[in-house]
């Protein structure tokens, strides 16, 4: 039938073959020839001069002006701090500064103590009297009546007389570091065994000593300072001067003692 023809052409009628020429393939084994191949030169002369102001280093007085940006950016992020944060952190600075000192002090005026002796052996025993008891230490002026009024700190002397005490005359010489007598000697009596006071211990104190606290904060630091006390005995206050014979001597410590201790 003929309808039947029409609707069903033949599908090779319709494909037409394209076989590539023979002109279309690369030979692989042709060579590539470069004669024909033009190199441009660059447009710029290698052999110019370099302009020197495009490779020179910035001087030190421009790095100057425009800064580290670093330290810059750490200045402007860095908080500032207010007046009362600032008055704490100088309050708690002097506070450990003042803390430092007075350990220091305290450390140096114990080392002193422990390499300096500031008592006597006892029993002391003289022609006349005993020592059985014996402390040095210093203490305000004002706390005596017979103390120049220069002085704002004098050493003292604390004894007790042992029972095997008679009767006599102690008498107290104070010297200072020159070996120079500070004050007046003080004359003690005792009758067996008791002082004017009706007790066999008794305090002594010079009548002068130091006019400034920094005498006595140097006197507590340095070793090669120290006053010294030198007690004497006789049989009575009327002997000669050379009668008197040593009984004991010794350096004063540097310990404070307060009115209230």
């Amino acid at each position: 039938m003929s309808s039947s023809d029409n609707s069903n052409p033949n599908p090779s009628s319709q494909r037409t073959a394209q076989t590539p020429s023979e002109n279309d393939l690369w030979d692989l084994n042709e060579s590539y020839n470069t004669s024909d191949t033009t190199v441009t030169p660059l447009s710029k002369n290698l052999d110019a001069p370099v302009d020197e102001s495009l490779t020179e280093q910035p001087t030190q007085e421009a790095l100057a002006e425009v800064g580290d940006p670093l330290a810059n950016n750490q200045a402007a992020t860095k908080p500032k701090l207010t007046i009362i944060e600032k008055l704490a952190l100088s309050s708690l600075a002097l506070m450990l500064l003042s803390g430092g000192l007075l350990g220091y002090i305290w450390i140096h005026s114990k080392n002193k103590l422990a390499e300096i002796s500031y008592t006597i052996d006892l029993p002391t025993k003289g022609e006349y009297a005993t020592i059985t008891d014996f402390s040095t230490h210093w203490m305000p002026a004002s706390d005596f009546d017979n103390v120049d009024k220069q002085s704002i700190l004098v050493p003292v002397v604390n004894i007790t007389l042992g029972k095997e005490s008679t009767s006599g005359v102690l008498r107290f010489y104070f010297y200072s570091d020159e070996k120079n007598i500070i004050g007046d000697p003080v004359g003690i009596s005792f009758k067996e065994g008791l002082f004017s006071n009706g007790e066999r211990h008794i305090e002594v104190n010079a009548t002068a000593g130091f006019e400034n606290e920094n005498q006595y904060t140097q006197y507590q630091l340095e070793t090669q300072i120290n006053w010294q006390i030198e007690i004497l005995e006789a049989a009575n206050r009327n002997v000669k001067g050379s009668d008197f014979k040593l009984l004991a001597n010794t350096n004063i410590a540097s310990t404070r003692i307060l009115p209230d201790e």
